[in-house]
């Protein structure tokens, strides 16, 4: 495991952990969309998805993240992606989220 990606894993427990305290906290301040939790810290997974993707959401029970993507025409495409904590590199391909590189 890289150095970015401890890093990353952290701050996404880090988020969780800040998260669940206002849940505790402040019920109301804390979005919860089907299970998925909005990134109220703006943590994102690392990638080039970031510029041409939105309302990316992350499920971390189910190791999932959905976004709005645009595809190569310029059309919003709502997209899953699974095993997001495995990928070290997530891109918008015409679309479609897709892990560039895994760990091994």
């Amino acid at each position: 495991m890289t150095n970015n990606e401890i890093i990353w894993i952290l701050i996404v427990l880090l988020c969780i952990f800040i998260g669940l305290y206002i849940l505790n906290d402040k019920k109301e301040n804390l979005e919860y969309d089907y299970g998925y939790v909005k990134h109220t810290c703006q943590i994102n997974p690392p990638g080039k998805y970031i510029h041409t993707c939105n309302n990316c959401k992350l499920n971390t029970k189910y190791d999932v993240m959905k976004c709005d993507c645009k595809d190569t025409a310029d059309f919003d495409r709502t997209t899953l992606l699974h095993n997001v904590s495995k990928c070290k590199n997530i891109e918008n391909i015409d679309g479609k989220l897709e892990c560039v590189a895994n760990n091994k």
